[in-house]
């Protein structure tokens, strides 16, 4: 009896997995990766599909005019800062190849919010045993950024016009007139200034040099 349970048992198990595995070979193959897109891609699609509504303000543009004197392509505007209702134009070009290549020396140009005008700003030399010297432009190749630090503006020397590389150059303005600091150990080319905690850091291609 004992032996008769087991093989009845064993049989019962082997109808059992045949039923299962012609079941499973009569059901079609899933094409679900095939013919369903992911749910994040369905949700990506339908917003696509979401009609995009914005105001056409062609017809309030106004053009204040062509402040820069280079050529076409270091006339583009690299930067705009606004600082005391003046909004200040980065242009030039530092590219040794190319169009406009070396297009400095650079006059500092802002637009005048109050008086809807550009203007351009003088420049002086801060260096001891140089002789003092102001003129309307800075001494690099390109004026790329502005900065605003501890609420004073300033611009890092992008690649100085004519000078030797042992330093580098950064301006800041002091009321009306900028002054230029030639100062940098081996900043040919400064690409951005910070301040932090009463120091002055300036970032180069060779190196970051601090100044106290």
């Amino acid at each position: 009896m004992h032996n008769n349970t087991k093989w009845a048992a064993l049989i019962l198990t082997i109808v059992a997995s045949v039923g299962w595995m012609l079941t499973g070979s009569a059901k079609p193959k899933s094409s679900d990766k095939a013919e369903r897109k992911p749910t994040v891609e369905r949700a990506m699609a339908k917003v696509s599909n979401v009609p995009v509504n914005s105001a056409d303000v062609t017809s309030k543009v106004e053009l204040l005019g062509r402040p820069f004197a280079k050529t076409p392509y270091a006339n583009n505007v690299w930067d705009m800062q606004l600082y005391r209702d003046k909004i200040y134009l980065g242009h030039g070009n530092s590219s040794n190849m190319g169009v406009a290549p070396n297009s400095g020396p650079i006059p500092v140009i802002y637009f005048d919010t109050t008086t809807s005008s550009f203007n351009r700003q003088a420049v002086s030399n801060s260096n001891p045993g140089i002789v003092p010297s102001t003129k309307m432009v800075v001494d690099e190749e390109q004026i790329d950024i502005y900065k605003v630090l501890d609420d004073k503006l300033y611009i890092p020397g992008n690649d100085s016009d004519g000078e030797q590389w042992s330093f580098g150059n950064f301006y800041r303005l002091d009321g009306n007139v900028w002054t230029k600091y030639r100062n940098l150990p081996l900043g040919v080319h400064v690409y951005d200034l910070a301040l932090y905690q009463g120091k002055m850091f300036a970032a180069s291609e060779l190196k970051i040099s601090q100044r106290f």
